[in-house]
């Protein structure tokens, strides 16, 4: 085969795996969506531990049917059935729902913004040192212990949250739980969004807040296997210790900009600016790493891509809703 041949198949093999794991997304993306509404409905009668237990529980499910395939070298199709269980559980969308939930019951309102950019922050750090060692077991171990420590990863979250986190709403507990109560408080969700309002009120800024989201979730859900496939094919065809430490420094640029940046820019610019601000550095770095053809590049557009990008404004967009919204 000429090597312009072999540069062909290897586009197709890329493209069918993009393809593939965009399915797995949606597999467990779309119920997420549905069941985060009922998680975190319910979380309001026993508690937010709930919606921080269950999808570590389904991410714990879904790295072992990765696992069992690996392992047995069953059909990839049984994938689906892992990413099913995990967006049954809630997946990385309850998770985020709970936790600035949590956030909102445990901090006032003047105080908010800093703990909702202080938790990303951690998450960025934790993930990035995850990426590295995920990088060097995959290298060393191979993909079978790669999932098993993502696994363990999972289930130590859920112990945690399950033995050491203080419950942050126990006076809601004492709600009578019933199937009617849990529907109408999940309507009330959507309700909201399409009450009518003059421009600002809280109607208006929920549907403006709920656009940005969804396209920050929709960049969030798809962007990150197609950096992993570009990386590791031609010209560049990177280690996975490579891809760990490039995701991980991305991770930690985030922290940083939420520790630092944002905090400082909210003394003198509105949460709207910030996350606007935050969008145009994810185009500028999204830009210089479509058209990279060298390492260099790549690293280039990975700091104003990781310093601002998708997820810039994202917890800033979180604070403003739960600040501007009372609760229902």
């Amino acid at each position: 085969m000429t090597t312009g041949g072999a540069v062909l198949q290897q586009e197709i093999i890329q493209a069918e795996a993009a393809q593939f794991l965009g399915y797995l997304n949606l597999a467990k993306s779309i119920p997420a969506l549905f069941a985060t509404l009922f998680i975190c409905t319910l979380s309001d009668v026993f508690g937010r531990k709930m919606g921080l237990f269950l999808p570590s529980i389904g991410g714990l499910a879904n790295s072992l049917v990765w696992a069992y395939v690996v392992y047995f070298e069953k059909s990839m199709n049984i994938l689906y059935i892992g990413c099913v269980i995990d967006g049954m559980l809630g997946s990385y969308i309850t998770l985020q729902s709970a936790t600035y939930a949590y956030l909102a019951d445990v901090t006032s309102t003047d105080r908010r913004s800093l703990r909702f950019v202080s938790a990303i922050g951690v998450v960025f750090v934790a993930t990035g040192l995850a990426n590295v060692a995920v990088g060097y077991t995959i290298a060393y171990l191979g993909y079978l212990n790669s999932f098993y420590l993502v696994a363990m990863m999972f289930g130590i979250a859920g112990l945690h949250v399950l033995v050491f986190l203080p419950e942050s709403c126990a006076s809601l507990t004492k709600i009578r739980f019933s199937v009617a109560y849990t529907c109408k408080r999940a309507v009330s969700v959507f309700s909201m969004y399409f009450r009518r309002g003059d421009p600002g009120t809280s109607a208006t800024k929920l549907r403006f807040l709920l656009i940005v989201f969804v396209f920050e979730s929709l960049i969030a859900l798809g962007r990150n296997d197609v950096d992993l496939l570009y990386i590791v094919g031609t010209p560049f065809c990177w280690t996975s210790v490579m891809v760990g430490y490039f995701q991980a420094s991305g991770f930690l640029l985030k922290a940083v900009a939420g520790f630092l940046l944002i905090p400082v820019m909210q003394l003198w610019m509105s949460s709207c600016s910030i996350s606007f601000i935050g969008c145009a550095l994810g185009v500028a770095g999204s830009v210089v790493m479509t058209v990279a053809d060298t390492s260099y590049m790549l690293w280039t557009g990975k700091t104003p891509a990781s310093s601002g990008g998708h997820d810039g404004g994202r917890g800033v967009v979180a604070m403003t809703s739960t600040s501007s919204v009372p609760r229902v």
